[in-house]
């Protein structure tokens, strides 16, 4: 077997979409598939080295005509990993329609496309992590000094960007939650800090909000281990709406508390391995209360969140696709 992963991307770790990609390729590889990144002259790489593959993995729908010249052209399998419903659907369809599998990243998007289960598909988290890099080597009050935040209080961390998120909402449950919880903002961009400060500022929370800006992948870890409660204020409501954080999220064993979202639930279940909250201040500020209020529960959470993460890593899900393309290769 040997597969072509065709993209568009500029594959800089930097970004979340090209980090996934090569994720997924190399373990993929760890399973022992031969598999060859091409981003760049997709087209005449798919034709001048068609004697090198067998099959093509994508998830841009925008490769629709490469996709579709490799198989009806070149006699490719075709394999489209699923993300969404949102954008050009029309296209997003006909390249699930042509492809030979599928790889869903949530059951309601496997239900969108494919009621009738009709295609050979399945369904794998839509992101990985690898648990080795969340394991603690300092008490919880080291790691703070070490990130400077501080030892004492109580602290909230969301840990991503502002796109399909409210992070207003934690800044308004922040007002409700007593003197000393500080909310500690990591990975964030300084234009999107700034479209947040006068939400902030109005309600006299500056010395409350900590900003961490943009780190490295590899300190994030660390953030997620200096809280006292994980958060996560997910806002879309689509079939794909699914926060690839909260494998990380429960990696580092900490209490969670998120929005259902939109598939939130295929991951987290409440009162289990986290607390849902509805989309309200009063509902997040409720929610982090009764864990603080309740160290058993936040035990609770936290063991079970650390146990659920071996299902997450990246070896887990490229397994999963591998046996689907096995399926369909044989």
């Amino acid at each position: 077997m040997r597969i072509f992963y065709i993209t568009r991307a500029n594959l800089a770790l930097r970004r979340a979409h090209t980090a996934n990609i090569v994720h997924t390729v190399k373990a993929l590889v760890r399973q022992g598939v031969f598999i060859d990144i091409v981003s760049k002259n997709i087209l005449w790489t798919l034709f001048s080295r068609r004697a090198d593959y067998d099959m093509v993995y994508l998830r841009d729908h925008r490769l629709l005509l490469q996709a579709w010249i490799a198989k009806f052209f070149l006699g490719k399998k075709l394999v489209y990993e699923v993300h969404s419903t949102h954008g050009v659907l029309f296209l997003r369809r006909l390249l699930f329609h042509v492809a030979d599998g599928a790889v869903y990243i949530t059951r309601r998007l496997k239900t969108y496309y494919d009621p009738q289960g009709q295609k050979t598909g399945v369904v794998t988290h839509s992101s990985g992590i690898y648990l080795e890099d969340f394991v603690l080597q300092k008490v919880r009050e080291d790691v703070r000094e070490t990130l400077a935040l501080p030892r004492d209080a109580y602290l909230l961390v969301y840990a991503g960007s502002t796109r399909w998120y409210d992070v207003g909402l934690l800044v308004r449950a922040l007002a409700r939650l007593p003197q000393n919880t500080y909310l500690v903002l990591v990975g964030m961009k300084e234009e999107e800090a700034r479209s947040l400060r006068s939400t902030i500022e109005e309600r006299h929370m500056t010395s409350r909000v900590i900003f961490a800006g943009r780190v490295p992948r590899e300190k994030i870890p660390l953030y997620l281990f200096a809280t006292d409660v994980l958060v996560n204020p997910l806002s879309a409501n689509l079939p794909g709406s699914i926060s690839s954080k909260l494998y990380e999220y429960l990696a580092a064993g900490r209490p969670i508390v998120s929005s259902r979202g939109g598939a939130n639930d295929e991951v987290l279940a409440d009162g289990k391995n986290a607390l849902f909250a509805d989309m309200t201040p009063e509902s997040f500020a409720q929610k982090i209360q009764e864990i603080r209020e309740h160290p058993d529960l936040a035990a609770r959470l936290s063991t079970d969140a650390r146990t659920c993460a071996a299902r997450y890593t990246w070896d887990e899900r490229a397994k999963a696709i591998l046996s689907m393309i096995q399926t369909i290769h044989d």
